[in-house]
């Protein structure tokens, strides 16, 4: 192998060592200006609407029936999630694995703890840190809107790097 017109390196033994450390080329880490990360931000952007939407939805109909805010965020976010799962690994990722199961678990542990630990720690300590003048139900879901980004960018991360990683 050589490197640009140099002389190739032999060993004692007249093998080709290859190119120096220094020259080798380092593998490219994801960059949003590369295509298929904005592509992956698009789609994961486009699921996370729809699961937005359902999650809302279904939030604000355990709170009008009368279930606590944690609560019902907590079963709303249950939900969305599933969903969430098969368009992640389908659209999204693209990723085509077909351990289903340790993807699951993989996917449960780093939702769950993006929605249940995360959103659920901002929203309370939003809840109770400012109690403006507003009816319960509204400033829940101001709450959640504000602590949804800490989850959201929780989640695309590690879907990305450990969930639906390229070469699992």
């Amino acid at each position: 192998m050589s490197t640009g017109g140099e002389e190739p390196r032999v060993g004692r033994t007249g093998e080709e060592l290859g190119t120096p450390p220094r020259f080798r080329e380092r593998p490219r880490r994801p960059s949003l200006r590369r295509g298929g990360t904005v592509a992956s931000v698009a789609r994961f952007a486009a699921v996370g609407l729809l699961n937005t939407g359902v999650d809302f939805v279904l939030l604000n109909v355990l709170i009008h029936l009368g279930l606590r805010d944690i609560v019902a965020n907590t079963i709303s976010t249950g939900t969305a999630m599933l969903v969430s799962f098969v368009l992640n690994k389908q659209w999204t990722f693209g990723n085509h694995e077909r351990n289903y199961l340790r993807q699951l678990a993989l996917f449960l542990s780093v939702t769950l703890f993006g929605l249940w630990v995360v959103q659920n720690g901002v929203m309370s300590a939003i809840l109770a840190l400012w109690q403006p003048n507003l009816p319960g139900q509204l400033w829940a879901n101001i709450a959640k809107l504000v602590a949804s980004p800490f989850s959201l960018t929780w989640n695309f991360l590690l879907y990305r790097r450990v969930v639906f990683r390229a070469d699992s």
